[in-house]
């Protein structure tokens, strides 16, 4: 992806494991010595944020995420999808990272809430089948790399409900989500 090495990033960056954060070291512009390099900027939506570092001896004109560069100081590679486990895009520490491939980066993503069927959990919605009879069909989905699995369709509400909290159990058991994709933290 980038044709740098971890020494040409450590010429011009302390790594500060700690923080998961870089600290220039030998900037182009003297008043950046010592300084935590990075700018917060917005992501692909309005409650994603990520910091991007740019140093044109390093990258070209190029903005590069600090997560990208941490993953690659700790694990030796680039890669093209990096995952935030909290979801928080500005925790860069190592144990917060890891390789978002395979990895459903759209439930770790802070978004405005979609409007729901009123009163219904996560991924159980209500579809009008007769307005005569006032009768209903309940749907239950998840969503797993991408894919959009039915759970349960038909007039029982509580049934649609029990299969969506099965999955998200099943899903939790796993270790491909925590509790904060749910709701439950």
């Amino acid at each position: 992806m980038y044709n740098v090495t971890k020494e040409d990033i450590l010429y011009y960056f302390d790594y500060d494991r700690d923080a998961g954060e870089l600290v220039w070291k030998n900037p182009k512009q003297d008043n950046l010595l010592g300084r935590v390099a990075g700018q917060v900027t917005k992501g692909s939506t309005n409650y994603t944020h990520h910091k991007v570092i740019q140093c044109s001896e390093l990258f070209g004109k190029k903005n590069v995420r600090l997560h990208r560069i941490i993953y690659f100081l700790e694990k030796g590679e680039w890669l093209n999808k990096i995952d935030h486990i909290d979801g928080n895009g500005l925790n860069n520490h190592i144990s917060n990272l890891r390789d978002g491939k395979g990895v459903n980066n759209r439930n770790t993503v802070r978004r405005k809430p979609k409007k729901r069927s009123e009163g219904l959990p996560k991924g159980v919605f209500r579809t009008q089948f007769s307005k005569r009879k006032g009768l209903y069909y309940y749907k239950s989905t998840g969503t797993y790399d991408g894919n959009i699995e039915v759970l349960y369709y038909g007039f029982d509400q509580l049934e649609a409900i029990c299969a969506r909290k099965s999955w998200e159990n099943k899903m939790l058991e796993a270790g491909y989500f925590t509790g904060r994709h749910f709701g439950r933290i």
